[in-house]
């Protein structure tokens, strides 16, 4: 009796080791079969991240010519700027290079104003990124490219071309009112050098007033003296860009300045 129940104690010992060693085998190809599934499911979810952020961003953007006026207000600069659209949530973004002044900032602010009342069915769904080519200039400023930008903003949210050879002049309200702005002679001049067919430029300033200076000398019983006089002038800017071939064109509105300027 006695030895019966160690050989029944002994059998029992052997069949838990082999059965533990089955339960063990068991648990392990699960848990190589779990752990490879995890790692195939973390490198699919990598793929798909690296998919995600390789994605080309879908943008459109739209370049129209620019005209300033030099610091010492002397000549015209000719220059462009390039309007980026790309997914966001109605910002506008202004490249640093060249720097930009606050004014010039508040106008590209503004222009976006009147440009979404120009869209119909116009969404906030995108960013506007300005980049202003100034080749002359470290320092940009001023509201008279407002029209020019609220232009391209239309042509870039539109998807419509703009038509090469017009150049254009003025500041912008955000009801779409084009304004009058300084040095239009000069930026005439610059456009008209530059090769334009068709500058435009705000109501009323087709015509611009110059001033000549005059010096008118004379001697007196207590000596000389001399008299210096700025005499105004009305010019015709068409008729100072005749010979060039330019046209000039005066404009009220952003749509008619889109007339002109896109296709």
């Amino acid at each position: 009796m006695e030895m019966g129940t160690r050989t029944q104690s002994a059998l029992l010992f052997v069949l838990g080791i082999v059965i533990g060693a089955i339960l063990t085998g068991a648990f392990y190809q699960h848990a190589v079969q779990v752990r490879s599934s995890v790692s195939t499911d973390v490198n699919a979810a990598a793929q798909t991240q690296q998919t995600v952020a390789f994605e080309p961003m879908r943008t459109v953007s739209r370049t129209v010519p620019v005209v300033a006026v030099d610091p010492t207000e002397t000549a015209g600069v000719m220059g462009n700027l390039t309007v980026r659209l790309i997914p966001g949530s109605e910002n506008v973004l202004v490249d640093t290079s060249p720097f930009t002044e606050p004014d010039l900032q508040e106008s590209a602010n503004i222009a976006l104003l009147a440009a979404k009342n120009e869209v119909p069915g116009y969404l906030p769904t995108s960013d506007f990124i300005l980049a202003y080519d100034m080749s002359e200039a470290d320092v940009v400023g001023g509201g008279s490219a407002g029209a020019a930008t609220a232009v391209a903003m239309v042509a870039a949210l539109e998807n419509k071309t703009i038509r090469p050879g017009v150049a254009m002049t003025g500041t912008i309200d955000e009801n779409g009112t084009i304004g009058q702005i300084g040095g239009v002679v000069e930026k005439a001049k610059a456009a008209a050098a530059a090769g334009y067919k068709l500058f435009l430029v705000p109501m009323g300033q087709a015509q611009a007033v110059t001033y000549t200076q005059t010096i008118r000398q004379g001697t007196r019983r207590h000596g000389t003296f001399r008299y210096i006089r700025e005499v105004p002038q009305t010019v015709s800017l068409q008729d100072i860009v005749n010979q060039t071939g330019m046209k000039v064109k005066e404009v009220g509105t952003l749509s008619d300045a889109e007339k002109e300027m896109l296709e």
